[in-house]
């Protein structure tokens, strides 16, 4: 129980952080005209994947056990893990060039557009400079923020994410096929599946 129980935190402090760190990064590293497609596409990305987690655990993964079918999870974990084993190759993706210029690492920051970018890249790299000598000007190099000069948007995040998970919308999504089962459906499996195609929708 221990060993489950840490690992499940280890899972969830994965998540969160990925979940923070994802949209970031894709913000500043897309160019302005697929900012926004490329920030949807995140997120489709996690309702397709709860989709075919329920799918797969509901059809592609039962096991027969004493008259009982069950979701072999030992499966699904597996190919979690390969996924993450996949996901581990983004230390190899530069750092954000945009990131890079606010710290006055032009030249890095360049480097790092390149690396990102097929073409000309002559406007953005001067966009760059313009930040990063802004940056060398204002503050000496550093970003001169203070934590309360944001904190209206802490408030405003750390609010959505708070009453995101105390919504209860995780529990329903997690717990579908028991409430549906208990609602008094006749195939909790496949309502629980039409639950999630509407929320991918």
């Amino acid at each position: 129980a221990l060993l489950l129980t840490s690992l499940r935190i280890l899972t969830g402090f994965s998540v969160g952080m990925g979940t923070a760190v994802t949209p970031c990064y894709i913000g500043e590293v897309a160019p302005p005209s697929l900012r926004g497609p490329l920030g949807a596409v995140n997120q489709l990305s996690l309702t397709s994947g709860i989709f075919l987690v329920n799918l797969a655990g509901s059809y592609g993964t039962v096991v027969e056990s004493r008259g009982h079918s069950f979701c072999d999870w030992r499966a699904l974990a597996v190919v979690g893990a390969a996924l993450a084993a996949v996901l581990s190759t983004m230390v190899c993706m530069p750092e954000s060039p945009r990131w890079l210029a606010q710290r006055g690492q032009v030249q890095a920051a360049k480097l790092a557009l390149r690396r990102l970018r097929q073409g000309d890249t002559a406007a953005e790299e001067a966009e760059l400079e313009m930040a990063g000598e802004e940056q060398g000007s204002s503050s000496g190099g550093s970003l001169g923020y203070k934590l309360s000069d944001c904190k209206r948007s802490l408030v405003v995040a750390v609010g959505l994410l708070f009453f995101l998970q105390f919504s209860g919308i995780n529990a329903i999504m997690m717990y579908a096929t028991d409430i549906c089962a208990q609602a008094g459906m006749e195939n909790a499996e496949f309502s629980t599946v039409l639950v999630m195609i509407a929320q991918l929708v």
